[in-house]
């Protein structure tokens, strides 16, 4: 069950990349199709012209893939959740902690890579948004 802390990170986010200028558009628990396997990230982030029509799943793995940890989840399974969205064509993997207020991103290129504080999170190109944990961790205020 989320948390009052995963829905305003969630929120939060999704605010920041629809009102960004971008071709991208975020969507909270949208259910995506990969091969045969359903997964609902907590945001998918997926280009505009992309959007599927009617009342459908997302039948490709989104762009950009964000999960937020509440308590008792399982870490492990998130990253390999998200580490299964890049195998099936996401660009970028986001797992964002409340807890360790830390964010581990993951690219199809890259290992898992931890950020804290100030530092600059990744983003999709084309995407004019600057972002920190700090910044992020700092909503929950």
């Amino acid at each position: 069950m989320a948390t009052i802390y995963h829905s305003i990170i969630q929120k939060r986010l999704v605010s920041l990349i629809d009102a960004s200028e971008s071709p991208y558009e975020a969507f909270p628990e949208l259910r995506c199709i990969l091969d045969t396997q359903p997964i609902v990230p907590d945001i998918a982030i997926i280009r505009r012209d992309r959007k599927p029509t009617g009342n459908v799943p997302l039948e490709e793995a989104p762009l950009w893939v964000v999960k937020i940890i509440s308590p008792h989840q399982n870490t492990t399974k998130l990253i390999a959740k998200i580490q299964y969205c890049l195998r099936s064509g996401s660009q970028l993997g986001w797992l964002i902690d409340p807890a360790e207020q830390t964010v581990m991103v993951m690219q199809p290129s890259d290992r898992l890579s931890l950020y804290r504080e100030s530092d600059r999170l990744p983003v999709l190109e084309n995407l004019p948004l600057t972002l920190t944990p700090e910044q992020i961790f700092n909503w929950l205020h």
